[in-house]
């Protein structure tokens, strides 16, 4: 199932170097789950803590946040083929914590343009790209193993979300794609 386009992957390999594993099991980390901040989370993340998997996994993904989310990536990408210094700002070497790659995104003015045309902020767009990717590679592991066990505390709220707009996300993954119609 491919629900995650180049630069949301790109994203979402910063973020699992960033994962806090603090109140997640070790069975997370072999998930692949993500972690990022958000500017409404229904999370027990703090401003100054790192996010942890069940922080991701409790922030609920919806239609509204992904059809926003559809632009800065596709912006993303193109001010990326003309603009170094853009790309940079949206790429990490994986190092960086959730704040660190939140200002980074937001040291780019170009790239606070394309965030804030759709009407998100680098904390948003963080956030949606972790809870999006954890989501996905969830999904991915109960299908290849019904019994896998999801580790205590993390919701399945956003993997049902995926499963409920499979047609519409995957519309709009290609779309996201270089060499889809968008």
């Amino acid at each position: 199932m491919k629900f995650a386009p180049a630069a949301l992957v790109a994203v979402a390999v910063c973020s699992l170097a960033s994962c806090s594993s603090k109140d997640s099991s070790p069975a997370a980390d072999t998930t692949g789950i993500a972690s990022t901040s958000s500017s409404t989370p229904t999370t027990s993340a703090s401003a100054s803590a790192e996010p942890t998997a069940n922080d991701i996994s409790n922030y609920k993904l919806d239609m509204e946040k992904t059809n926003r989310y559809e632009a800065p990536i596709k912006g993303f990408a193109a001010i990326a083929k003309a603009d170094s210094a853009a790309a940079e700002a949206m790429t990490s070497d994986g190092s960086e914590n959730t704040a660190q790659m939140i200002a980074r995104i937001e040291s780019n003015p170009k790239a606070v343009s394309v965030l804030r045309k759709a009407g998100l902020d680098a904390k948003d767009y963080v956030w949606i790209t972790a809870a999006w990717l954890q989501a996905a590679m969830t999904q991915g592991l109960i299908d290849s193993n019904p019994k896998a066990k999801i580790p205590e505390g993390q919701s399945l709220q956003n993997v049902d979300f995926l499963r409920a707009h499979k047609a519409e996300l995957e519309a709009m993954q290609k779309s996201m794609e270089p060499s889809g119609n968008g």
